[in-house]
């Protein structure tokens, strides 16, 4: 038996504290890369800086195609960030234009006829199925600490208002 939860403990970790089996997950470790990583990482850094430009214009491009499109708008930038995150491309649907069509039902349909693969916005942290730093043992120094740091007891209205209306 210690050795099957030693096994579902490293397993979980590995997948950032997702339940692999019914009642056990646990918050991620801390982790190193290895030499071969690391080496990957630095040629990835070189080729950022003559990628991040073209990643940037190709994110304005976009903003602007998208806000020319009816029911749905790019976010909003910041003016002081000279160069957004290259991550992933967000935009707002507003179901009301398509006749309260869910978020779901949209991204899909969209996914069809462009042939790329629409996700929704990840969990909030106050719902998080990957953070869970209570259930490691270097943050159990008293239970107001414990208390503070859980994540579900933050209200998070309009992201949960986000998360609920994009799914």
């Amino acid at each position: 038996m210690q050795d099957e939860e030693h096994y579902w403990k490293v397993v979980s970790q590995r997948s950032c504290g997702r339940e692999f089996r019914p009642g056990f997950k646990e918050h991620s470790g801390n982790y190193r890369m290895t030499s071969f990583q690391a080496a990957i990482l630095r040629g990835q850094l070189a080729a950022l800086k003559e990628n991040a430009p073209v990643i940037d214009r190709n994110g304005l491009a976009l903003d602007g195609a998208i806000a020319e499109a009816p029911g749905v708008r790019p976010l909003r930038r910041n003016p002081h960030i000279n160069r957004q995150c290259g991550y992933a491309f967000v935009f707002l649907y507003d179901r009301a234009t398509f006749d309260g069509l869910s978020a779901a039902a949209f991204r899909q349909a969209l996914s069809a006829e462009t042939g790329v693969n629409f996700g929704t916005t990840y969990t909030p942290l106050s719902h998080s199925e990957v953070y869970y730093p209570q259930t490691k043992k270097r943050h159990h120094l008293s239970q107001s600490y414990l208390e503070a740091i859980t994540p579900s007891r933050w209200p998070l209205p309009v992201t949960e208002d986000l998360w609920q209306n994009a799914r």
